[in-house]
C-alpha cells in the first residue's frame, strides 16, 4: 500500500494540500525565503525547508516554483 501511495503522490494525484502547505506557498509567492516564511508562520526553518519536497510531491511539481504555479492554477491560494 505504501508503494502505491508513493506512486500516486509522484503522479500528483494525491493532492492533500494542508493549510500549512498553503501558508508556505503563499510566503513563496510573496518572494520570501524559507527563513522569512518560517518567521511569519511560526515554524522552524527546518520545517519549512523540509516541507517543499513534500508539497512538490503532492502536486507532482518539478520544483518549488512549479508547485506554486500549480497551486495558483488550482485556485487553492487566495
Amino acid at each position: 500500500q505504501k508503494k502505491e501511495k508513493q506512486k500516486m503522490a509522484i503522479r500528483g494525484t494525491e493532492n492533500k494540500i494542508t493549510e500549512r502547505d498553503k501558508l508556505i506557498l503563499k510566503g513563496l509567492a510573496e518572494g520570501k525565503d524559507d527563513r522569512e516564511i518560517a518567521d511569519d508562520i511560526g515554524f522552524s526553518y527546518q520545517t519549512v525547508n523540509a516541507a517543499f519536497p513534500k508539497i512538490m510531491l503532492k502536486l507532482g511539481a518539478v520544483n518549488r516554483y512549479n508547485a506554486l504555479y500549480l497551486e495558483f492554477k488550482k485556485k487553492l491560494i487566495k
